[in-house]
């Protein structure tokens, strides 16, 4: 099931109910990233996890992309979204960083799967473990996540659950 791509994946669990409040209240209230969100569940929907030297691999390389695109065109959108005369612009920052964060996920997924192990273990423990050591690795504390994890989890079970796809 390592054939999934992460791109198809993200666009698929993005979309069902209730996700994207959830990751993006990961990203406001911890600062984590959506997208690596998103890949650790994609690891544990695809049998395999990550650990935290991984995730640091996988951070240094997209870091930077987060920090100088990514996280300004965030900001700007913010900035102009009051800005009723500026409702245009404002649909066109966001595409922005929508087509900013859809390039970073082609360039993370590489680096994902490199540093990757099959996890022979339910889907549950893989995403956990993935979601954990990604935690760690960003320098938030996996039990900030508490309540949120297993929505989280949930996300990977749930597309595994309508993908009807077995593990490999």
């Amino acid at each position: 099931m390592t054939d999934v791509r992460l791109k198809r994946f993200a666009g698929t669990v993005y979309g069902a109910p209730g996700a994207q409040a959830l990751l993006l209240d990961c990203q406001d209230r911890l600062g984590l990233d959506v997208l690596c969100l998103l890949g650790a569940c994609w690891l544990g929907a695809t049998g395999r996890s990550l650990d935290v030297g991984g995730w640091r691999q996988v951070l240094a390389g997209h870091g930077k992309w987060r920090e100088e695109v990514i996280e300004p065109l965030r900001r700007a959108r913010r900035a102009i979204r009051p800005i009723a005369q500026a409702e245009a612009f404002y649909r066109q920052v966001k595409q922005c960083e929508l087509s900013a964060e859809w390039l970073a996920l082609e360039w993370i997924e590489p680096p994902l799967s490199a540093h990757a192990v099959r996890d022979p273990g339910l889907i549950e423990a893989a995403t956990r473990r993935s979601i954990e050591a990604y935690c760690v690795a960003a320098g938030v504390d996996p039990e900030m996540l508490q309540e949120t994890r297993e929505a989280l989890i949930g996300l990977a079970v749930g597309w595994r659950a309508v993908t009807d796809a077995p593990a490999d």
